[in-house]
């Protein structure tokens, strides 16, 4: 797959928010703290990038040495975890190189922290990624990634 100028968005201020197009009240803030501010750019996959399939909303490069795969969910954190998981699989190569991500924002979080833990786990094993789950809203930096 390639990544194509159509399903990006290069932002130009200190702040980016991204909602849950579905209208969920899940988002993510983003604050910019790249010197050049167009290094954080935010590629949509569902819809875009990847038009069929499960696939997760958004690829985030933060810097340029990382890529954060996320997803802005309701309560079916399972179904998120597997759209993490295949959109981290189609997209392989367009982020070969870079330290992965996956960040999956919640309005609420039914599994157990133990199941959490597993799939953090198993995500770093099998993916070589780090997994992030949180509530409703995520607020993090660019240079909190890589």
């Amino acid at each position: 797959m390639a990544l194509t100028a159509v399903c990006k968005k290069t932002p130009v201020g200190k702040k980016e928010v991204l909602i849950d197009r579905d209208g969920g009240p899940s988002k993510i803030i983003i604050n910019n703290k790249n010197t050049d501010l167009t290094k954080l750019q935010i590629y949509t996959v569902d819809g875009c990038l990847v038009k069929e399939g499960i696939r997760c909303d958004y690829l985030i490069f933060p810097n340029d040495t990382s890529a954060v795969f996320s997803e802005l969910k309701g309560a079916d954190v399972e179904h998120g975890i597997a759209q993490l998981e295949q959109s981290l699989s189609d997209l392989k190569n367009d982020v070969e190189g870079r330290q992965k991500y996956a960040l999956l924002v919640a309005t609420r979080c039914p599994l157990a922290q133990s199941d959490v833990l597993k799939e953090q786990t198993r995500f770093r094993r099998k993916l070589g990624c780090e997994l992030r789950i949180r509530s409703k809203v995520l607020e993090c930096s660019t240079t909190d990634f890589g």
